[in-house]
């Protein structure tokens, strides 16, 4: 049998009527992010919710459950870590239907938060759960699937399915998430749903410096304005066509370097399929790949920017964009529905995977500061709007918890 064990504590042992605080006890909450092991969109929403939680909230409990391979430490008196070890789909699968129950029935668990997609399908107390993943409901992504993937993205689809028909409450990132799911799945109720977009702070992306070797990657743009797209490197995160629309803003005459955050890691093949093309294509000097830049340090990357590129056509809320516009950065984005609901009129649209569109679009930015400043100004103005602070988003948290009882 699988077991998890509390980080630096003997047990999840509570008091039984009043906190470490001193007040009363009110719910104990088990927040479930076993899907949680590296960086990106999902690491930024959960570390933003448990802290800001752990700063403004000491009514009550909460026992967090980790993937042993996500590193995170938290000091409040009440919040436990609970980390457990998951080797496969399957074994996660057993370990929500089998563990799950019986860890929130024997530490008296009120509320059970599924904060990444899936949780228990007879859940024995109160379910929330978080939909985040695009992936199971884009039809781009969607059709280029075969063989065994697409299987597993069937399998996935439908643990999410009975995850969300168990659940008291549905919550999306954004009015388009929630829309991709009720085309796929319109038996589901309406009024489960609740769009609730993401926290960000712009002090999130200026706590520390620019690496050394990343700043010295800099140096190299030579006077040319500075496109930046900020993702890891994915199938459906549109790197490709960012690399073909570099090569057709080259064959035009119009100077620009693209700074890239791709990490081999994540995906190996696609990263040594786009190096080849960039090589092939003769755009060393034109499309520079930075690595992966910590969260701390990327305010220096935006405020460098002259362009914000984003090629990706299948996001659940887009972190970039919200930080592009907190640096009033002009957007040149694909025509999503997701994208036009975080941007508005702050970005420039394409048809997705249209790079000669794409290319068309950031040269009406480049080759105009007049354009540039007018979009600037918009994204500023769309800024507030795309997203909330991280006390708003954990005192609407809080309400979503006690709804659900």
């Amino acid at each position: 049998m699988l077991s998890g064990r509390p980080a630096k504590c003997k047990g999840l042992v509570f008091p039984a009527d009043r906190n470490e605080y001193g007040g009363v006890v009110g719910m104990r909450i088990l927040i479930h992010a076993l899907a949680l092991y590296k960086g990106g969109g999902g690491s930024r929403h959960f570390e933003g919710l448990v802290r800001t939680l752990g700063r403004i909230d000491h009514e009550n409990e909460y026992i967090l459950c980790l993937n042993s391979r996500f590193e995170f430490e938290i000091q409040y008196p009440n919040i436990m870590i609970y980390r457990v070890k998951i080797r496969s789909l399957f074994h996660r699968l057993w370990w929500d239907q089998m563990i799950l129950p019986r860890l929130a029935l024997k530490h008296g668990v009120d509320v059970v938060v599924a904060l990444f997609v899936f949780g228990m399908f007879r859940p024995v107390v109160s379910q929330i759960v978080f939909q985040r993943n695009p992936q199971f409901y884009c039809d781009i992504y969607l059709s280029k699937l075969r063989g065994r993937a697409a299987l597993e993205m069937i399998l996935r689809r439908r643990m999410a399915y009975l995850t969300m028909c168990a659940s008291r409450i549905i919550v999306t990132p954004s009015a388009a998430m929630r829309d991709m799911i009720r085309r796929y799945h319109p038996d589901l109720p309406p009024d489960r749903f609740r769009v609730l977009p993401h926290g960000f702070e712009r002090e999130q992306l200026s706590r520390q410096p620019l690496p050394e070797p990343i700043a010295y990657q800099l140096t190299r743009l030579q006077g040319k304005p500075m496109i930046l797209y900020v993702s890891h490197l994915e199938p459906h995160k549109g790197h490709e066509v960012a690399v073909r629309a570099m090569r057709e803003l080259k064959r035009q005459g119009q100077p620009a370097c693209l700074y890239l955050t791709m990490d081999r890691r994540d995906w190996p093949k696609g990263y040594d399929r786009l190096m080849v093309k960039i090589h092939e294509w003769g755009l060393e000097d034109d499309i520079i790949n930075l690595g992966r830049v910590p969260e701390g340090a990327l305010a220096e990357l935006y405020r460098r920017a002259d362009v914000f590129f984003f090629p990706s056509f299948c996001e659940s809320f887009g972190f970039p964009l919200v930080e592009a516009m907190a640096h009033g950065l002009p957007i040149v984005a694909a025509d999503t529905a997701i994208n036009r609901e975080m941007c508005g009129k702050a970005a420039l649209y394409y048809p997705p995977f249209d790079s000669v569109a794409a290319a068309q679009r950031l040269s009406t930015l480049l080759s105009s500061p007049e354009r540039r400043q007018q979009m600037r100004a918009a994204s500023e103005r769309q800024f507030p709007k795309s997203h909330l602070c991280w006390s708003d988003y954990a005192s609407r948290f809080l309400k979503l918890l006690k709804n659900s009882l």
